[in-house]
């Protein structure tokens, strides 16, 4: 199989969730040898971790002549196209066009200062609609979000799910501190991590990823724990491992998501994780992890004391590393590839 990559999507100066999940497929990819991997980028500095795989160089997905990508595309004679996203141009295509939708949280908790753009293309559900229908297939992340968007469209859709980085720590806890990484809009939830650290006198709360000044400011004005409170900023992979291996537990507070790429990373270094109750970490999770509900920052205080007891931390702890072996990058690949077979068929 002739296949495109769309690596446009990769930031390696600000890795997040999408450049993990782009560069562990294309590296599952890499070790099919029914595959010819093509890699669709915007400049080089996109492929530079792949020197195996040849390129082309593309304009980014935002501009105006993306709608015009499949006729430039057209003459290489791909057999199908992955777009780790569901913005790219496929009319004209004479190759199968397989779009992915991570999560429909762009379009359920909207961001209000976003620009015209944002709004018109990325928080736009007629629009989303549009284009998902000008594909073959459509691509997600979990059982919840392939739920919702089948609400959306009526275009075939698979699971190809997440997995954890290798991890090779071992977490030991007891420094009495909580984690979390991610990000820091409303429906993440961390007003309530924040709330619950006034229940944990001793704990220290650890946030990590970028998180603006002004953001800051508000999520402590009203906190009578803000000297436990240390936002991290940025971290690397080699820091976010350290604080995977230290750490008491970490802690996802979110009211919607499309995966939770942390709870599995914990998982594999296994550390204990706390998780809002909401369906799709009880998807990811399953019996793995403490829950409490999204507003009881009473309740998320109580799981972080159940895992001061030695006994019941052991026992989360084996669960988590049983349940985490069921995510792998070598089986997304495969179930990827699976995808763009039945659709060509």
């Amino acid at each position: 199989m002739k296949l495109l990559f769309d690596a446009r999507w990769i930031e390696n100066e600000k890795p997040d969730g999408m450049t993990r999940f782009c560069t562990e497929v294309i590296k599952e990819l890499n070790k099919r040898s029914e595959v010819e991997l093509f890699l669709l980028v915007t400049n080089a500095d996109q492929a530079k971790k792949f020197p195996e795989n040849r390129y082309l160089l593309s304009n980014h997905p935002s501009s105006f002549i993306e709608f015009f990508q499949s006729l430039r595309l057209n003459k290489y004679g791909f057999d199908a196209v992955f777009c780790p996203h569901y913005f790219f141009g496929g009319n004209f295509r004479k190759f199968i066009l397989i779009r992915t939708v991570y999560d429909l949280i762009p379009f359920v908790h909207p961001y209000l200062g976003s620009s015209f753009q944002w709004k018109l293309f990325f928080s736009n559900k007629l629009f989303l609609k549009m284009i998902l229908s000008i594909s073959e297939g459509i691509a997600t992340i979990s059982e919840t979000v392939k739920n919702q968007i089948a609400e959306v469209t009526h275009r075939p859709i698979a699971v190809i799910s997440c997995a954890s980085m290798d991890v090779n720590i071992k977490n030991h806890g007891g420094s009495k501190s909580l984690l979390y990484i991610g990000r820091y809009e409303t429906y993440k939830n961390v007003e309530i991590l924040i709330q619950a650290m006034e229940f944990l006198p001793g704990f220290t709360l650890l946030l990590a990823g970028y998180c603006e000044e002004m953001r800051k400011i508000d999520l402590l004005k009203n906190s009578q724990a803000k000297d436990r409170i240390v936002f991290l900023g940025r971290i690397d992979d080699a820091a976010y491992l350290r604080l995977l291996e230290s750490c008491d537990a970490l802690v996802m507070p979110s009211k919607d998501e499309g995966f939770g790429l942390p709870v599995v990373e914990a998982m594999n270094a296994g550390c204990p994780v706390i998780c809002s109750n909401i369906p799709i970490f009880r998807e990811i999770a399953g019996k793995a992890a403490l829950f409490f509900e999204v507003n009881d920052a009473q309740g998320l205080a109580n799981q972080v004391k159940a895992l001061e007891d030695p006994e019941f931390r052991k026992g989360i702890i084996e669960q988590s590393l049983i349940n985490v072996q069921r995510f792998s990058w070598k089986n997304s690949a495969k179930e990827l590839l699976k995808f763009i077979h039945s659709r060509g068929s």
